[in-house]
């Protein structure tokens, strides 16, 4: 068993100088159930709703305003846990995306996203991109 280190303030709630004992196991449930939405959603979980949302949209460029509206859906957040979980899923496509020009993240591992600035710009998922061709006089000159 482990334990999440939590401090919650002002708890109990008091009518009159008198503790309200169901308002405030009312009070104190909803932040419990705050912070197990906030755990429950794990990096696995983001990840497989991420590219879910890029195979709705197979080769297309997204903003993160799509992504996370579509990963928020189809992992059903609840309100309390949204600012969180939205902080995650930025988190991931940021730490899975290509440094500029480059098909690694800036840890070093080979990126899954690419980003293009400008008009028609947004994220996209390079698996979606097709390789590119060898030109034909460099087939003609290996055969």
């Amino acid at each position: 068993m482990s334990t999440i280190n939590t401090t919650i303030k002002d708890t109990l709630v008091i009518n009159n100088d008198i503790i309200d004992v169901e308002a405030s196991i009312a009070r104190y449930r909803g932040i419990v159930e705050s912070v197990i939405a906030k755990k429950a959603v794990d990096e696995a979980a983001v990840a497989t709703a991420v590219n879910d949302a890029f195979d709705m949209n197979k080769g297309a460029r997204l903003n993160m305003s799509y992504i996370v509206s579509s990963v928020t859906r189809k992992l059903d957040v609840p309100l309390p846990a949204y600012k969180e979980v939205t902080k995650r899923i930025k988190a991931y496509v940021e730490a899975n995306k290509a440094e500029k020009g480059m098909t690694l993240t800036a840890a070093g591992q080979p990126a899954l996203f690419a980003t293009v600035v400008g008009a028609n710009g947004g994220i996209y998922r390079l698996s979606d991109v097709p390789a590119v061709a060898p030109a034909v006089e460099q087939i003609a000159e290996v055969a």
